[in-house]
């Protein structure tokens, strides 16, 4: 959960300031734009392997609360990451 956590730290510095900062270079963002992708690609996996561990420790009720807020939460990552996709198409 730790490296979850640097990720998000991550993905944030590169929205709000790295891409800034980067704003006069095409080539720059352009490197930014697809850094951010791969952090959003390494959280999706993270998140899923934590998912996979909590899930088969039996902890899944204090970590992800009730099923249908886990499959509420899930469809809500889905359908942010594939606008993101959709974007950059």
């Amino acid at each position: 959960m730790a490296q979850m956590v640097e990720e998000h730290r991550s993905l944030y510095r590169i929205k709000n300031m790295y891409k800034k900062d980067a704003k006069n270079c095409k080539e720059c963002r352009d490197f930014w734009k697809k850094l951010e992708m791969d952090k959003e690609d390494h959280i999706m996996e993270l998140h899923t392997l934590i998912k996979h561990h909590l899930m088969g420790s039996g902890k899944k009720e204090m970590y992800y609360g009730t099923k249908g807020e886990k499959k509420a939460q899930l469809g809500k990552m889905k359908s942010y990451y594939s606008e993101k996709e959709k974007k950059i198409k």
